[in-house]
């Protein structure tokens, strides 16, 4: 009878071990689990603090470049603008002798046609 009982109880108890170990198994994935996710969001959230920081990089690289070629430009303009000053003051400077030279032609003709009044008297006495 000793025999019976024990060949009766072995399977329970064996049931009973099985869903103990299964428990444990359980609860050991689920802890797994927990940690990866746990890990996996850690991660998640380093690579968007990341990114973000990467954005802001760009944001300010950007504005740095954009800044350089508008320097650039003005600068360029500035240049432009002296070189046209330059340009404009020799222009002047030519013109002013050429209103010169047309005002000593002018002279010069008036004191001819002076000179050929006085002498035409001259020529026919």
């Amino acid at each position: 009878m000793y025999g019976a009982e024990f060949t009766h109880l072995y399977p329970l108890q064996h049931q009973y071990t099985q869903q103990v170990d299964f428990a444990q198994l359980k609860s050991e994935l689920q802890l797994i689990e927990k940690n990866d996710l746990a890990s996996l969001k850690t991660d998640n959230d380093r690579l968007v603090t990341d990114m973000e920081k990467l954005k802001q990089r760009l944001r300010e690289e950007i504005t740095r470049t954009q800044a350089g070629v508008r320097l650039d430009l003005n600068l360029e303009k500035g240049r432009m603008r002296d070189e046209s000053s330059g340009q404009e003051l020799k222009i002047k400077e030519v013109d002013t002798r050429i209103e010169q030279e047309i005002a000593n032609l002018r002279t010069t003709i008036q004191q001819s046609k002076v000179g050929c009044v006085l002498i035409r008297p001259l020529l026919f006495y």
